[in-house]
């Protein structure tokens, strides 16, 4: 394409980078918890569990399940598991950016 219309290359990476570190920034700190801090945090935070909702039977009848080896096999919250969905429909380069921040946190 010719003309003073057409779109230049670095403009448009500008806006996909622009794009990306927004994308980056709501995925790892845009979620229904942002306002809270301390114990309220950690209660809401509980409620979000993966599998919190499971119920077995026990001798005392049907209670919320809890696995004690979680060294192994720690649920995740909603909250990560959006966060890691969000990511994974990125490409690869937004991808690797993410989990950079992430790490920096």
């Amino acid at each position: 394409m010719t003309g003073t219309n057409a779109p230049s290359l670095s403009n448009e990476t500008s806006a996909n980078e622009a794009n990306e570190a927004h994308d980056v920034e709501d995925i790892l700190n845009d979620d229904h918890l942002t306002h809270l801090n301390g114990v309220a945090l950690l209660d809401a935070l509980l409620d979000t569990r993966i599998g919190r909702d499971i119920a077995v039977p026990t001798t005392n009848g049907m209670t919320r399940y809890i696995h004690w080896d979680h060294s192994v096999s720690t649920p995740s919250f909603v909250p990560v598991f959006d966060a890691f969905c969000r990511t994974m429909r990125h490409e690869w380069s937004a991808q690797q950016n993410i989990v950079e921040q992430a790490r920096a946190v």
